[in-house]
């Protein structure tokens, strides 16, 4: 017995040191981005208005994200564990790290906001000029916004209720002439757009989504236009439903 006590004791010691290290490696950065359900806002679209008025319309029309941060070696069992996270090289978001990302992202969604404000324009038959900016949170960055941004749009410059008086929301990007093109982390944006309580959420016809049958409803649209179509089909008034 004495001469095992010893051994007992080296035991647990290098079974400590194993959990020790263990514990700190789950900790260690890693090259990947884990992505989880993000934020879901309502668009508030500024219009220009005579005599030259720029004022702000709030829209039931909401945005929705997602959130990333630097990826730790624990970050795969949460992966593994639940299917709203993933993880995803900085590059697949446009950098080599976060920063890069998010300077990447931002240069996105200036982008995303002008073909929004042209795509509706296109589509009420104004003028460009007639959307003077979408006023989003600090924190919402990237392309995605497009569809929603541009569906915003629309009602703003439009009497009536284009939703329906649906929470409608919509993820995309979006192209000066309407079309609708993929994004990534629809799985992780329905979520947001769940956790929100939004009545639809409106994602691209090509690329892959949630499972059908769960709320929010699910619907793929192809270009601004169908969205709009689909809305007046289900009740949504105004001139673009007339």
């Amino acid at each position: 017995m004495p001469r095992f006590v010893p051994r007992l004791g080296r035991l647990l010691a290098a079974l400590a040191v194993a959990g020790l290290m263990g514990f700190l490696a789950a900790r260690l950065p890693t090259p990947w981005l884990l992505v989880e359900p993000g934020l879901a806002v309502p668009v508030p679209v500024q219009v220009v208005r005579p005599p030259g008025t720029r004022p702000v319309v709030t829209t039931p029309f909401w945005l929705v994200t997602v959130a990333a941060r630097p990826a730790r070696l624990g970050d795969a069992w949460t992966v593994l564990r639940d299917p709203g996270r993933s993880l995803v090289t900085a590059r697949a978001l446009g950098g080599g790290s976060l920063d890069e990302v998010m300077a990447a992202q931002r240069a996105a969604l200036a982008a995303s906001k002008e073909a929004a404000a042209a795509a509706a324009a296109e589509l009420m038959g104004v003028e460009p000029g007639a959307v003077a900016g979408f006023p989003l949170p600090p924190a919402i960055a990237g392309p995605s916004g497009g569809l929603a941004m541009g569906l915003a749009a629309v009602d703003a410059l439009a009497p009536g209720d284009l939703a329906g008086g649906r929470r409608v929301g919509a993820t995309g990007t979006l192209s000066p002439d309407g079309r609708v093109g993929p994004v990534e982390g629809v799985e992780q944006k329905w979520r947001a757009a769940a956790m929100a309580g939004l009545d639809v959420l409106f994602v691209p016809a090509r690329g892959p989504g949630p499972a059908p049958g769960s709320a929010p409803m699910v619907v793929r649209v192809p270009s601004l236009a169908a969205a709009v179509a689909w809305l007046c089909q289900q009740g949504g008034q105004g001139p673009p439903c007339d």
